[in-house]
């Protein structure tokens, strides 16, 4: 019959256009990803962090301006704010925010240095893989308690909590045994500070331990 065969032809059109989509569907997907994909690998390499604001009417500090131009965007309670904005509060209490970077970064150095409104901070969504350093990142954060560390290459620490008077306890067992070779001042001035996790820690390669627990 021909409307038999015209269907036949029709279901072997359908049937050859199914598996061709599911053989070349993946390749494609590749070749051509989705701006979706694109969005979620570009905002996939940030810190989040939560800032204690007492008087807005001050100038607020929330990161070292040596960084500006190595961030991309800034989120305060999930809304955008002009990077170039030292006063983006407008009323006192805690903040949420979120840094997102444009690059993968190589340094932390002093990043947060004497950020004294930082309460908490997340770095387990940075891209952390060719960061070296970590010296002064929170020196001087005299408000810090929380912190989240995402490490893998790191090698200096050295200063890096220094001053953080609120601070009361911190893992170092997190950090690569076998890469530390400076922690020079790492926990100066931490008056507050009485558990430090040490499991796995090895100081055969730290060739810096000075000041290591000066106590101001």
């Amino acid at each position: 019959m021909p409307g038999n065969k015209a269907e036949e032809i029709i279901f072997i059109i359908l049937l050859l256009l199914a598996i061709s989509s599911i053989f070349f569907f993946p390749i494609f997907s590749k070749l051509f990803p989705k701006d979706t994909d694109n969005i979620k690998a570009e905002n996939s390499n940030y810190i989040k962090a939560v800032y204690s604001i007492e008087s807005p009417t001050n100038e607020t500090k929330i990161f070292d301006s040596s960084y500006i131009d190595l961030i991309k965007s800034i989120k305060i309670e999930g809304k955008s704010v002009e990077i170039n904005n030292i006063q983006p509060f407008e009323k006192a209490g805690n903040f949420n925010i979120e840094i997102y970077f444009k690059n993968e970064l190589t340094s932390l150095e002093s990043l947060f240095f004497k950020v004294n409104t930082l309460l908490k901070v997340d770095l387990s969504n940075l891209i952390s893989k060719n960061i070296k350093t970590t010296s002064d990142m929170f020196n001087g954060c005299k408000k810090l308690n929380d912190i989240n560390l995402n490490t893998d290459n790191i090698y200096n620490i050295s200063n890096m909590f220094t001053d953080c008077s609120s601070l009361t306890s911190i893992d170092l067992s997190i950090f690569n045994k076998d890469k530390l070779k400076d922690v020079y001042g790492l926990f100066s001035g931490c008056n507050s500070l009485s558990k430090i996790n040490l499991n796995n820690f090895n100081t055969n390669n730290i060739i810096n331990m000075s000041n290591l627990y000066v106590i101001l």
